[in-house]
């Protein structure tokens, strides 16, 4: 697992958009 702050960038990038 990556980071908290770069995962939440990504995952809420790539889940919320």
């Amino acid at each position: 697992m990556f980071e908290p702050f770069f995962v939440r960038m990504f995952f809420c990038h790539y889940v919320g958009g």
